[in-house]
């Protein structure tokens, strides 16, 4: 009887890390019914998981064709990325979310894991560009940032006092002179070939973008409007109506941003939770064997719970993981000063008793100073997070660490931390791609290393430095060193 609470416990753990994902997930069998739900679909829905228990997902799809669709490419396919649908929640209000899914198969049976993200967000910055763009055409009608008339040659016969404020040119600058003169070389070719096809009456390039050259250097996006002026029916000159659409692509680039870093956490989220559970899975299935066996070995089966445990953990710790990338990139955390011979003394307590089952050693070099640095709770996270990485990665007997505190003065005062280990050591391939979430999720080979990159970001918004050398020059084999830049308080 212990033995089934022991693994009614390991559920319980498995749909902790179900319930603290950021996203909505569901595993349904291949009809759509509803097997498995987590916290975050019920909030995103307005369901609970026994409202919706053995219906189908149709439910909350605002269009059954969607459900037929998202059902046929996953049977067919055995994947869905990115598929984006409006959802209905119980209370009648819709939203629009992304879903990706797979067939998987447990137990020699196929099922369908899907993931929903809320992109409502994302949807409602793609209106606001829109009409942003919206707003600049009507605008258009009634006045512009640039009035300017273009004679045969191109040469500007007229320009207006507005293009004149804004671009810094007087109108001995600009009369009489080529346009071509105030563009980029790199947008030169494409705009005269779309003002010579205007002057041979192709409507087709009345309206385009380019970019224009100030007096001071600034290079700026315009929308450009061309209309031909004509006099008995032949062409005489291009009347040119051009605005500065610098805000449309601060907010396309910064839409664009969003749009791939969401993908990528996505990405890197899905593969490594999916790769979790699949294990978390087949130990459950081990213990179901041993318990359903006629003589039971305990030992085996507390093996098999120990690794059930060690799993859960590791996906509480990415999904927290994921949720405090996602507060740094856009929450502005408090400040405050932080006391950092305190700071290394609670992270080395907690980390040795952690692993107290490990032959660790851990010396601290204060060299008599008391630093202070303006920074948070997270910086507790950060020497954790290297402390833990040099002992977990590390096949000597008895793992050495050594943190040296100093003073460094660049462009100013600076706490210089050390980590120094006796581990397996980081090749100079896999320095480069540490702290850099594209090129880990690039590499696919090193994803569940997402607490490195949060440990950049965290440094990052100290406006410290963070990077790795080798213990010995020359020999990564040897041990790493870690070392950070943290700006000191002045006394």
């Amino acid at each position: 009887m212990k033995i089934e609470q022991e693994l009614f416990k390991n559920f319980h753990y498995y749909k902790k890390v179900f319930d603290i994902t950021p996203c909505g997930m569901i595993i349904s069998d291949l009809r759509g019914n509803i097997l498995v739900m987590n916290l975050k679909m019920e909030i995103l829905t307005g369901y609970t998981f026994q409202e919706l228990k053995n219906t189908t997902f149709l439910k909350f799809f605002e269009k059954s064709e969607d459900f037929r669709h998202v059902l046929t490419l996953l049977r067919e396919q055995g994947a869905i990325e990115n598929y984006e649908m409006q959802l209905r929640r119980k209370e009648g209000s819709k939203f629009c979310a992304a879903l990706n899914g797979k067939l998987i198969n447990i137990g020699n049976k196929d099922f369908l894991n899907l993931v929903f993200n809320d992109i409502s967000d994302k949807k409602q910055l793609e209106d606001k560009v829109e009409n942003f763009e919206k707003k600049y055409k009507i605008f258009a009608k009634h006045g512009v940032d640039f009035l300017v008339i273009l004679d045969l040659k191109g040469r500007i016969k007229y320009i207006n006092e507005k293009g004149l404020e804004l671009s810094g040119y007087t109108k001995e600058d600009v009369l009489n002179n080529p346009f071509s003169k105030f563009l980029p070389m790199h947008h030169l070719k494409i705009t005269l070939r779309k003002f010579r096809k205007r002057l041979k009456g192709n409507s087709s390039e009345f309206h385009y973008q380019t970019v224009s050259k100030y007096k001071d250097g600034k290079q700026i996006p315009l929308e450009v409007i061309s209309v031909p002026i004509k006099k008995n029916n032949k062409i005489k000159e291009i009347l040119v109506f051009a605005w500065d659409i610098t805000p449309i692509k601060i907010l396309e680039a910064n839409l664009k941003e969003v749009i791939q870093k969401t993908n990528l956490y996505k990405d890197i989220f899905v593969h490594d939770i999916n790769n979790l559970l699949q294990g978390i899975y087949l130990g459950l299935q081990l213990c179901d064997t041993y318990l359903n066996a006629n003589s039971i070995d305990r030992n085996i089966l507390k093996k098999n719970i120990f690794v059930l445990k060690k799993q859960v953990k590791q996906g509480i710790k990415l999904s927290t993981n994921v949720n405090k990338i996602s507060e740094l990139e856009n929450i502005s955390l408090e400040l405050k000063p932080i006391a950092l011979n305190r700071m290394l003394r609670k992270s080395i307590k907690t980390i040795k008793k952690r692993f107290q089952d490990k032959n660790v050693n851990i010396t601290l070099n204060l060299n008599n100073l008391k630093l202070y640095v303006i920074a948070n709770k997270l910086l507790e996270d950060v020497f954790k997070n290297i402390l833990t990485n040099a002992i977990v990665h590390n096949d000597s007997e008895v793992k050495e660490i050594i943190i040296n505190l100093s003073r460094e003065v660049k462009e100013r005062e600076y706490a210089k931390i050390e980590f120094i280990d006796n581990g397996r050591g980081i090749g100079d391939e896999r320095k480069e791609m540490i702290f850099s979430i594209e090129k880990m999720h690039e590499s696919k080979s090193f994803r569940m290393g997402i607490g490195l990159y949060l440990t950049k970001l965290i440094i990052n918004s100290y406006k410290g430095k963070i990077w790795i050398e080798n213990r010995i020059t020359g020999d990564h084999s040897k041990g790493s060193k870690f070392l950070i830049l943290l700006p000191v308080i002045p006394n």
